[in-house]
């Protein structure tokens, strides 16, 4: 079996992500606010995200469709840059994003 890299992003940077995890009860650091948080979190669905499950304020979204253009979303959220020179940090499993 193929196995692809994988990567763990923490929202607002989605860029290749197939699943993001949120946890709305979850601190959401200033930086990751100031980075454009809100406006990538408005713009999963956009991105081609369904939220899939939800409980206990952990929401599960899966990536189902292609993406549609988002220019108001920041780059590394929309993944209209799929190296962004930001200082977010990847580490290798399963795309997830914590507000």
């Amino acid at each position: 079996m193929e196995q692809r890299p994988t990567h763990i992003y923490q929202l607002p940077r989605v860029l290749d992500a197939e699943v993001v995890l949120l946890d709305y009860d979850g601190p959401i650091p200033a930086a990751d606010l100031a980075a454009g948080y809100d406006g990538c979190l408005a713009a999963l669905p956009r991105l081609g995200f369904d939220q899939v499950d939800y409980n206990d304020g952990i929401s599960l979204w899966l990536k189902v469709r292609p993406a549609e253009s988002v220019p108001e979303a920041p780059l590394a959220c929309s993944g209209q840059d799929p190296n962004p020179k930001d200082d977010g940090e990847e580490l290798t499993s399963l795309s997830v994003a914590q507000p």
